[in-house]
């Protein structure tokens, strides 16, 4: 059990806090969220458009 507590301790100690702001992992991922919500909708509207052009001639 003392072995696990001192392990802890320097566990806790060793990450830095980062704003969420400035953390570049959290910028890089909404980014990319960002990215694949735009891809999403571009997708479905090009399905919608070929759908719409096939079944009204």
């Amino acid at each position: 059990m003392l072995e696990k507590e001192t392990i802890d301790e320097k566990a806790a100690g060793a990450v830095p806090e980062i704003a969420d702001s400035e953390n570049e992992a959290i910028m890089d991922a909404s980014k990319t969220f960002l990215i694949t919500v735009i891809g999403a909708v571009l997708f479905c509207l090009a399905a919608l458009f070929i759908i719409l052009r096939t079944r009204m001639g």
